[in-house]
């Protein structure tokens, strides 16, 4: 049981380290667009200046918790 949490764990960080590495090589790196919060947070940088992971880490943090609070852990 704790081998396969741990398992899923590291899966999904990887997949999060995946998503990130792509997102600055080619998205930001070639001022490119995407939907949603990633979106946002693109335009918020190309006009703003923001760090786009923080803007999606706090553009998505209301929602976890929206989804926690509805559905439970």
């Amino acid at each position: 049981m704790f081998r396969q949490k741990l398992s899923e764990i590291f899966f999904i960080i990887l997949g999060a380290f995946i998503y990130a590495l792509g997102l600055n090589i080619f998205i930001v790196a070639n001022h490119l667009a995407e939907g949603g919060f990633t979106g946002i947070s693109l335009i918020l940088h190309y006009t703003l200046g923001l760090p786009v992971g923080m803007v999606i880490l706090f553009g998505n943090l209301p929602l976890l918790l929206i989804g926690w609070k509805l559905w439970g852990w």
